[in-house]
């Protein structure tokens, strides 16, 4: 029997092999442990029901317009200068940045309560931008907020309206 720092196994192909299990199991409930604090892997929004995506509904442009046309209010996730390039009639611009630090809950609800139902879109197909900025309002307690997947570009290929300028965002005016 070989004596070392393994004395109990015969070969080195045993203990690596051993050792390559225990490592991976490690990283599995690393990953569990990751997943049942609500950490997701990038695109891992990209479910299409609205229970894999927890608070959040995913909506198509039309599903959008429909909420829109019913008094929901569409933010717009994408930076200052994009937003003036062209939004969604009666947008809000509310870049992620926005929505860090103390007092933005305080400083948005003085706009929109939490009872608004929300639109929340970023340029185009499943941007996690956009994502990010709807999950952190359903998370902060917005009851209704929809997740416009297609984007700015989906609204537009279905033919919705877009407008230029502005700057209309929380804090802003």
């Amino acid at each position: 029997m070989r004596q070392g720092l393994l004395p109990c196994f015969q070969d080195v192909k045993t203990a690596c092999g051993l050792l390559a299990c225990g490592a991976l199991l490690g990283l599995l409930c690393q990953a569990q442990w990751l997943a049942d604090h609500g950490w997701q892997w990038p695109g891992q929004h990209q479910a299409k029901d609205a229970a894999a995506m927890g608070e959040l509904v995913p909506l198509g442009p039309a599903q959008a317009h429909s909420w829109l046309a019913s008094g929901a209010v569409a933010v717009d996730a994408r930076h200052r200068a994009a937003f003036s390039d062209g939004h969604i009639p009666g947008a809000i611009n509310l870049p992620l940045n926005r929505l860090q630090g103390p007092g933005w809950q305080r400083q948005l609800l003085q706009k929109l309560p939490r009872q608004q139902r929300l639109v929340v879109y970023c340029e185009q197909h499943q941007c996690d931008i956009g994502f990010q900025v709807a999950q952190r309002l359903a998370a902060a307690g917005w009851q209704q907020v929809g997740l416009m997947e297609a984007g700015l570009q989906g609204w537009k290929k279905a033919g919705y309206a877009v407008v230029q300028g502005g700057t209309c965002g929380f804090g802003q005016h």
